[in-house]
C-alpha cells in the first residue's frame, strides 16, 4: 500500500476499498515536435483505507493512504507510444507509520 514500508502492515486477513477518480485527459495541440510530442495527459486522484484482521479485536488495525497521478502520453515518430507516470501518496495509520512517497514510470508501449 503506497505511504507504508513493505511490512509495516501486519495481518493474516484483510479487508481493502478503493476510490480512485480518473478525469478526462487534457489534450494537446502542439507541445513538442512532430518527431517527439506529448498528445495529452490525464490526472487521477485516490483514496484507500485496509484493515487488518478484522475478525480479532485485539489484533486489529488499520491504515489508510490518499494519493494523485498525472499519466503523459508521449509518441516518437508516430510510431512508438509511451507513457510517462508521475505520482505521490500520503500513507495514515493510528501508530504514525504513513509517509509520503514518490513515483515516477516510464513505459514503453
Amino acid at each position: 500500500m503506497p505511504g507504508f514500508d513493505l511490512d509495516a502492515l501486519h495481518g493474516k486477513s484483510l479487508v481493502k476499498t478503493m476510490l480512485e477518480w480518473c478525469l478526462p485527459p487534457l489534450r494537446f495541440e502542439a507541445l513538442g515536435s512532430p518527431g517527439f510530442y506529448v498528445s495529452w495527459a490525464r490526472p487521477e486522484v485516490f483514496v484507500s483505507a485496509l484493515e487488518t484482521n478484522p475478525g480479532i479485536r485485539e489484533f486489529r488495525g488499520d491504515a489508510q493512504d490518499a494519493g494523485a497521478q498525472l499519466d503523459f502520453q508521449l509518441e516518437v515518430m508516430h510510431r512508438l507510444p509511451m507513457m510517462l507516470s508521475v505520482g505521490a501518496a500520503r500513507g495514515f495509520a493510528g501508530g504514525g507509520l504513513g509517509r509520503t512517497e514518490f513515483m515516477l514510470s516510464f513505459q514503453v508501449l
